[in-house]
C-alpha cells in the first residue's frame, strides 16, 4: 500500500493519473459507460493541475488519428472504436492499457495511472461528508448524487452538444476538497469507505509501471479478471445505446450443475433480466439492449443457448475500410 501511494502521490517525480468515471447505471465491462475523465498531475504529494474536458470522453473523437474497428456488438452504435468505449474488456488492466494507448495516441500525455471510479462512489463520499451545492444553488448529496448529475448533464446537452459534461468539470475540484476535508475529519470513515469501493471494484487501479501493477494486483485492487483453477462462472453484462437503464433492470442468475455417473457434469445456466422502468420515461424508460459475455472454465464445451432475441443485423453500421 506505502508502494502504491508513494508512486500515485508523486513522491518521486511527477506523475500524471487519468481518472475515468464510470457510470453503473449504463453498465459496461468494467463498471459502467465512461462518459467523462480527468487527467490530474500530482507532485510531491500535492496536485498540480486538474484538465477535465466538458464534453467528456467524447472530447477526444476529434483528435484521434488511430482508426481501429469496434467489436462487432457494439457496431449496434459506432463502427469505430473509439476512446469512450474502450472499457470493452472486463479485465481492467486490459482496457486500461488500450485508454492509456488511445489517450496518448490522441495527442495527450503519456500517463502513469489509469484509475476507474464509479458514481456510487461520490454516493458513499457525499453521505459522509454531507451535500455540495452547484453554482445554481442546488445541493448535491449521497442521496440524489447520480440523478442529479444524469438530470443536469441532459440540461446541458440539450443547450451545447459540445459541453454536457461541464458539471463533472465544475464539481470535480469540489469533490476533491471534499475528500481531503473528510480525510482530515473523519479519516477512518473515508478509509472505510474507499476499502469498500476498492473490495467492489467501484474503483479500479493500473499503474504503466510494473512494480506497482503488480503490487496492486497483490492487494486484489487491479480488477483483474481472475484465473480459472476450478469451476469458473463471469457473466458480464454491457448496455448497448440503452440509456440509463441498468439501475432498473432486475436481474436473476441459477446456476446448477449435475454431475452424472460418469462424471460427467452437465452445466444449466438461467439468467432472467426484468425492466422495471416506466415506459416511455426520458432516462429509465427505453428499450434494454444488453450484449453478455459468460466466461466458464477452459475446456468447456457449449451445448445450446436459447430465450433471447439479437437484434437484427441490417441495424449494424459497417466500418469502413
Amino acid at each position: 500500500i506505502a508502494l502504491i501511494l508513494r508512486e500515485l502521490a508523486g513522491v518521486n517525480g511527477t506523475r500524471r493519473v487519468l481518472l475515468v468515471f464510470q457510470n453503473p447505471r449504463e453498465l459496461r465491462a468494467t463498471g459502467g459507460f465512461a462518459g467523462s475523465y480527468a487527467l490530474l498531475t500530482i507532485k510531491d504529494g500535492a496536485i498540480r493541475s486538474i484538465e477535465a474536458p466538458a464534453g467528456g470522453t467524447y472530447s477526444v473523437q476529434g483528435q484521434l488519428p488511430l482508426r481501429r474497428i469496434a467489436p462487432e456488438p457494439l457496431r449496434l452504435i459506432n463502427p469505430r472504436f473509439e476512446f469512450q468505449d474502450l472499457n470493452w474488456w472486463p479485465d481492467f488492466p486490459t482496457s486500461a492499457r488500450k485508454m492509456s494507448e488511445f489517450y496518448s495516441a490522441a495527442g495527450g500525455p503519456t500517463v502513469d495511472f489509469v484509475v476507474a471510479i464509479t458514481a456510487n462512489v461520490g454516493e458513499e463520499i457525499l453521505e459522509l461528508a454531507g451535500p455540495l451545492s452547484t453554482k445554481a444553488g442546488k445541493a448535491i448529496g449521497g442521496q440524489n448524487f447520480i440523478d442529479a448529475l444524469q438530470e443536469t448533464i441532459a440540461i446541458d446537452r440539450t443547450a451545447n452538444r459540445a459541453a454536457p459534461k461541464k458539471i463533472i468539470t465544475a464539481l470535480l475540484p469540489s469533490m476533491i476538497e471534499t475528500t481531503h476535508n473528510l480525510a482530515l475529519k473523519n479519516p477512518k470513515g473515508l478509509v472505510s469507505a474507499l476499502a469498500s469501493s476498492l473490495a467492489t471494484k467501484d474503483i479500479q487501479l493500473w499503474s504503466a509501471q510494473e512494480t506497482t501493477q503488480a503490487a496492486i494486483h497483490r492487494l486484489a485492487w487491479s480488477g483483474a479478471l481472475k484465473p480459472a483453477t476450478g469451476d469458473y462462472l463471469a457473466v458480464i453484462s454491457s448496455n448497448i445505446g440503452s440509456g440509463k437503464t441498468d439501475n432498473v433492470v432486475k436481474e436473476e442468475i441459477n446456476h446448477e450443475a449435475r454431475i452424472g455417473k460418469d462424471g460427467l457434469i452437465l452445466t444449466t445456466l438461467k439468467i432472467r433480466q426484468t425492466h422495471t422502468g416506466i415506459k416511455g420515461h426520458s432516462r429509465n424508460g427505453e428499450r434494454h439492449t444488453a450484449y453478455l459475455r459468460i466466461y466458464t472454465p477452459p475446456g468447456a464445451t457449449f451445448v445450446s443457448a436459447s430465450g433471447f432475441t439479437p437484434p437484427s443485423t441490417h441495424l449494424f453500421e459497417a466500418p469502413d475500410n
